[in-house]
């Protein structure tokens, strides 16, 4: 489902901290603002400014080396991973209260930090989402990793995918 415009399934703009930070699209408190690789590396950079969390060799970390840190046992390296999942957690259970999933598919670079972010997911979904959906949904890490984004977007071009607007243009 794309939507008339062609911006349906933005899951990375739901509004999950209504006073939570401003995102490019100028909403505030979207999953991206706080469960994406930038605003894992940008919080981490606050935080060692801060002189709460030391990740080894540099003052602006990317999310990888956060992530890096996080497996080799830095708690507060950790602790912003599991706020992330947290965040992701959130934003599924209102997918699942909406879509009623049996699956749902997470991929991306965050993903490589397993079980400190999936474990949040899962915990965020179970104290927060309806049993019934939330006893169906089960949460399963992309195949294709990183290319899942380039493959879907390969197989909607070959298929003639348009969004809404073209395809009305098309009608006329």
């Amino acid at each position: 489902f794309e939507g008339p415009d062609g911006t349906a399934g933005e899951v990375g703009h739901m509004t999950i901290d209504e006073h939570g930070p401003i995102c490019n699209c100028g909403n505030r408190g979207c999953v991206e603002t706080k469960a994406s690789g930038t605003a894992i590396a940008r919080r981490a950079a606050a935080l060692i400014a801060a002189g709460t969390l030391r990740i080894e060799g540099t003052h602006a970390p990317s999310a990888a080396q956060v992530i890096a840190a996080a497996h080799a046992g830095n708690a507060a390296a950790g602790a912003l991973i599991g706020e992330a999942g947290g965040s992701v957690g959130l934003a599924l259970v209102g997918i699942i209260h909406l879509f009623n999933p049996e699956v749902i598919v997470l991929g991306g670079g965050l993903i490589q930090a397993g079980p400190l972010l999936l474990a949040p997911i899962e915990a965020a979904i179970e104290r927060h989402a309806i049993q019934m959906p939330r006893s169906r949904a089960r949460i399963a890490v992309a195949a294709l990793g990183d290319d899942a984004g380039l493959w879907g977007a390969a197989i909607h071009a070959r298929s003639g995918g348009m969004h809404g607007k073209e395809r009305s243009q098309m009608t006329k």
